[in-house]
């Protein structure tokens, strides 16, 4: 798109704040590894994680890939089982599931949340289901009420794929404490990072039990790669965790800054409330583009232009089913449209920017409304 369309000088030209964010203490963690390879840091790691979220038990991890692959494999899931999930999400959700030899079976998600609709995972259960893999997309915790009285109807395993939802709560408890377990990832840029590692939180001593002996390579599986997490990537963690609140917690305010000024616009708007989910971790936040009040034109091409302002926004996920190589069957409308003509986020390191950073986000969305005319002429 060439910038004089709308006006030749883009809202803004310097970044928005880098990722992660890192000192001299990710450094000496690092050293400490290096000079006592026989640190627990690990350990360390999941005292504070276990307190943090309130749960009795916590098993660091070589990535949140491998923790849905290790939660699904100690439950003794595999082969000929389904495995019931969203196409709105990361194609990790959906390998984890065929890496045991389960069978994906998608659910549609809600407009309001993006996240699975409970109503579908009901329609969507068989004599095979076995497990509901309950993905918080973006941060927002699925409807662990919905979804745990499902689960707990048929007898099957709740996991939350609770990825990008480190710091989530529902009605004031953890994400890490619902269904049977959670799998969370620290990948690189996740908002509690250590460029590569993921969590396993469960209440259930016995899961627990079975997830330590298959990490600790006492079992039958072989899963085919290293479970655990290295001592450098929790070291890296331990330093990350002490910035991590505060982190929120702006990231908090800087997505109740941009509800208040995206909702009165009409023509796009943030996700309605909650009042359940008492804490979204905000890893992505989601803005809604209205195409019926775009005069013409597409969710691609208004997302184009205020991406040519400066503003790192994408359309967000394809459904997993317009992935090559993925051939399950779906009947999913509302993640069709979302996908196609409404979803649209900003990249996460965003909500960490200054309130004029934020204002330039509003700014720029407003100045591409104003010239949607100019749009439809290029």
């Amino acid at each position: 798109m060439r910038l004089a369309v709308l006006g030749g000088k883009p809202i803004r030209k310097k970044p928005y704040p880098r990722w992660p964010i890192h000192d001299h203490t990710e450094e000496a963690a690092l050293d400490r590894v290096y000079r006592t390879p026989t640190l627990d840091e690990s350990s360390r790691f999941a005292e504070w994680y276990a307190n943090y979220c309130g749960v009795p038990y916590v098993l660091p991890t070589a990535s949140g890939t491998v923790s849905i692959e290790l939660i699904l494999r100690a439950l003794g899931i595999g082969r000929g089982d389904e495995v019931i999930l969203p196409p709105y999400t990361f194609i990790a959700s959906y390998a984890a599931i065929r890496f045991i030899g389960a069978v994906p079976v998608f659910a549609d998600i809600l407009p309001d949340s993006y996240n699975i609709d409970p109503a579908d995972v009901e329609r969507k259960i068989t004599p095979h289901t076995r497990a509901i893999l309950a993905v918080s997309v973006g941060g927002r915790p699925a409807d662990c009420d919905a979804l745990g009285a499902i689960a707990e109807k048929h007898n099957i395993a709740l996991i939350h794929d609770a990825a990008q939802a480190v710091g989530a709560t529902w009605r004031g408890v953890s994400i890490a404490a619902y269904g049977t377990a959670a799998a969370f990832s620290c990948q690189n840029s996740k908002n509690l990072t250590c460029g590569e590692g993921g969590i396993i939180t469960t209440t259930d001593a016995v899961l627990h039990e079975t997830l330590r002996v298959i990490v600790s390579g006492g079992d039958d599986t072989h899963i085919g790669v290293r479970a655990g997490i290295n001592g450098y990537c929790a070291g890296i963690l331990n330093a990350q965790s002490a910035r991590f609140p505060e982190q929120l917690r702006y990231r908090q305010e800087s997505a109740a800054y941009l509800d208040a000024h995206l909702a009165p616009l009409g023509y796009v708007s943030p996700m309605p409330g909650d009042p359940r989910v008492t804490s979204n971790a905000y890893h992505l936040y989601f803005i809604r583009i209205h195409e019926d009040k775009l005069r013409g034109v597409t969710r691609d091409r208004f997302v184009e232009a205020v991406v040519a302002e400066g503003i790192p926004l994408t359309t967000g996920y394809r459904p997993l089913y317009a992935t090559p190589g993925v051939n399950e069957p779906h009947n999913t409308p509302v993640t069709d449209y979302v996908a196609g003509h409404e979803g649209a986020w900003l990249a996460p390191p965003t909500l960490l920017g200054t309130p004029d950073d934020l204002a330039d986000v509003v700014r720029a969305i407003e100045k591409v409304y104003d010239n949607l005319d100019a749009l439809r002429e290029v």
